[in-house]
C-alpha cells in the first residue's frame, strides 16, 4: 500500500521506496503534490550502481494530506538517456492510534478497540480469528466524528461465546483521501 499516515502512532508514519541504479550516475527523487502547490527533492545524489532506499517522511518534508507523485530519475554518468519511474503515495492521517484491550473472561469478557479520527469518517471494524475467519462485525460504514472513538466486542461469535484465543481487530476509516486501516491483536480468556 502506498498510503502513509503521519499521525505519530508509529504505524506507517513514513514510507520507504526503493530506487535501483544499475549504472553510475545521478539519482534524484522528487515529491510533488498532485495538482500543484508543493514540491521537494529529498534525494539528489551521485554515485555508483546501487540500491537506494528512499524514506519519505511527510512531517519532516512539510507535506499536507493528499496524493503525491514520487518520481525517481536516474541520469547515467556515461551520457546515455535518463530514465524515470513514478509512484503515487497518499498522505492521510484520518485514522490513528488503534489500541485493543480485553477484560474479563468467559461470558463476562469485553474487548474494546479505541482509536483516533482526525476528522469525521465512515468506519468499518471487524474481529477475525487467528486463522483469518470473520468472527464479529463491530461497525459497517458507521459515521463517526473527530476525536477518540471506541467500539466494543462482547466476545460472541454469532449466538455462541467465541473460544479463548488470539483475535485481530481491524478498523477501516474512509475519508476524503480514501480508506486507511489499522489492526491490532488481543488475547481473550
Amino acid at each position: 500500500d502506498n498510503r502513509v499516515t503521519p499521525n505519530g502512532d508509529g504505524v506507517a508514519d513514513t514510507i520507504t521506496l526503493g530506487a535501483q541504479s544499475p549504472v553510475a550516475g545521478k539519482t534524484t527523487v522528487t515529491v510533488a503534490r498532485r495538482g500543484g502547490g508543493y514540491s521537494a527533492t529529498p534525494i539528489d545524489v551521485t554515485g555508483g550502481p546501487a540500491y537506494l532506499p528512499v524514506t519519505i517522511n511527510p512531517k519532516a518534508l512539510g507535506m499536507r494530506e493528499g496524493p503525491y507523485n514520487v518520481t525517481v530519475t536516474l541520469t547515467p554518468s556515461d551520457g546515455s538517456a535518463a530514465t524515470s519511474q513514478k509512484r503515487i503515495i497518499v498522505v492521510d492521517s484520518t485514522l490513528g492510534s488503534l489500541r485493543v484491550a480485553s477484560s474479563g473472561k468467559g461470558k463476562k469478557r469485553k474487548v474494546t478497540a479505541s482509536f483516533t479520527l482526525s476528522r469525521g469518517a465512515r468506519v468499518t471494524a471487524r474481529v477475525t480469528s487467528s486463522t483469518g475467519r470473520l468472527v464479529a462485525t463491530l461497525a459497517t460504514n458507521k459515521r463517526m466524528g473527530k476525536g477518540r472513538q471506541s467500539l466494543t466486542w462482547n466476545g460472541m461469535a454469532g449466538k455462541a461465546l467465541a473460544p479463548a484465543g488470539t483475535y485481530t481487530v481491524t478498523v477501516l476509516a474512509t475519508g476524503p483521501y480514501g480508506q486507511s486501516g489499522l489492526r491490532d491483536s488481543v488475547r481473550v480468556r
